[in-house]
């Protein structure tokens, strides 16, 4: 399986290639008042309004630190089994692309329910990556608000 390698603080992780849409430098971000944990805004990909989520945020508590690396990841969201519409991930260090075999892929040994979005770990690379599960990424609460039509799709 192909994957894009990026770092959330010091930990490495990876998505399918077959979720993302585009690689973008970090671009200027919109913030949305009084939005939800994680989410820091809005950008206009192609004159389409998509979400962002700071990965960093949502996973470790802390944003992730602009650097020359830190990227956007255009990827296609989707609920129960239908793409609803695009959401941007801020990820910091996502300069590679990385082969996993899908026979290395072994269970996280403890499952927690705030991050249900990170799943199977894989030995790549001479380290430890995990893969992220792109359809679990927004609490629910967040998925309306954000997409108020995937609201009739539950």
């Amino acid at each position: 399986m192909r994957c894009i390698a990026f770092q959330l603080g010091e930990g490495h992780f990876a998505l399918p290639l077959s979720e993302l849409v585009e690689v973008l430098p970090l671009l200027p971000v919109r913030a949305l008042a009084h939005a939800p944990a994680g989410v820091v805004g809005v950008i206009n990909y192609r004159g389409q309004v998509v979400p962002v989520l700071d990965l960093c945020q949502l996973a470790l508590g802390q944003p992730c630190v602009e650097r020359f690396s830190t990227r956007l990841l255009v990827l296609r969201w989707q609920r129960t089994g239908r793409e609803v519409g695009l959401l941007a991930l801020m990820v910091e260090r996502a300069v590679s692309e990385l082969r996993i075999d899908p026979k290395s892929l072994t269970p996280p040994p403890l499952r927690v329910d705030a991050t249900p979005y990170l799943a199977d770990l894989a030995v790549a690379a001479g380290g430890l990556v995990q893969l992220l599960e792109v359809s679990r990424l927004l609490p629910a609460a967040v998925a309306e608000l954000l997409y108020p039509e995937a609201a009739t799709l539950s």
